[in-house]
């Protein structure tokens, strides 16, 4: 009956709040969604962004961030299996209809709500991924690019959001301070920052909903 479903329900979210690793700290939030081998809705598996969730609790531990990755259990887990648990799924393809139960959707709106009370002031989320050694492809105007960058700068979500007056220029004054301090540890090791790559951190309309 309904006691049992509901039951099952809260059951599966108790279970799948345990495959993410939080912390709280500061305003400043770290995440690495793509750190694991991930079911994506009629797509096919994702494979594992290597060193994502070594970079994101590595910074989260040296700046006093919050953190959400993927468990260490769920991480070894998938190392020795190779393959995608079917209970995991990519955050970034969560249909909006079960989006309360994605514990990535919990977790950020938990971190938003520790902020409530000051407005959202200090608070900013800085998302981990990996990205090919060279991409290419075809643009609308029919030539061809070349993306051979290292580290990408992508601010597309926050030039979009246009929430408040002055957004858009947020985002430029952040993708240029990121673009120089990474320049200054980078550039010396032979990597390339991109201030504007063709992934820009934020999907568009007609793809599946993008949660956190």
């Amino acid at each position: 009956g309904g006691g049992a479903m509901l039951s099952e329900r809260v059951m599966v979210r108790l279970l799948r709040g345990w495959t993410v690793q939080c912390g709280d700290g500061g305003g400043m939030l770290i995440t690495a969604p793509h750190g694991i081998w991930l079911q994506r809705a009629n797509h096919p598996v994702h494979k594992p962004e290597v060193f994502t969730s070594f970079l994101a609790i590595s910074i989260a531990e040296s700046q006093g961030a919050s953190l959400c990755v993927w468990s260490n259990d769920e991480r070894v887990k998938n190392e020795f299996r190779c393959r995608a648990d079917t209970a995991n799924t990519d955050p970034n393809y969560s249909p909006g209809e079960t989006l309360g139960e994605s514990p990535w959707f919990r977790a950020l709106s938990r971190h938003a709500r520790r902020f409530e009370s000051v407005g959202g002031t200090g608070v900013v989320h800085y998302d981990i991924h990996g990205r090919r050694d060279v991409m290419t492809g075809e643009g609308a105007d029919g030539l061809e690019w070349r993306d051979d960058g290292d580290c990408d700068i992508g601010v597309g979500a926050l030039r979009g959001m246009k929430v408040r007056e002055g957004d858009s220029e947020v985002a430029e004054n952040l993708a240029g301070e990121l673009c120089w301090r990474l320049e200054d540890v980078l550039a010396e090791r032979g990597f390339r920052v991109n201030k504007r790559p063709r992934l820009t951190g934020m999907i568009g309309s007609g793809v599946p909903c993008k949660g956190p």
